[in-house]
């Protein structure tokens, strides 16, 4: 009787990792390390210095412009969070 082979694949999975601490680092080098490493760079906000005026919702929705040696404050996912390879990662830099 004749043999059949059959090949069964899987779709790959996206590689998991821990997401790293990089606050107090330039974005400039922090962007060049994601991209190289398969991430992408969502959006780099500028933190704004605790005014004694309210922000008026327009002013507070306009994020101001990145400077090139802006210095992460904060982002998003959170150093020690999982994410998988492809995922977006949002930035607010000082």
């Amino acid at each position: 009787a004749p043999k059949i082979s059959l090949l069964i694949g899987q779709t790959p999975q996206a590689q998991a990792f821990v997401m790293p601490n990089f606050v107090n680092q330039q974005i400039n080098s922090v962007k060049v390390t994601l991209e190289n490493a398969g991430f992408h760079v969502g959006t780099i906000t500028t933190s704004q210095p605790t005014a004694p005026s309210f922000p008026t919702a327009e002013t507070a929705a306009t994020p101001a412009p990145v400077p090139s040696a802006g210095i992460v404050v904060s982002h998003s996912p959170a150093a020690g969070e999982k994410i998988t390879t492809g995922a977006t990662v949002n930035f607010v830099v000082r």
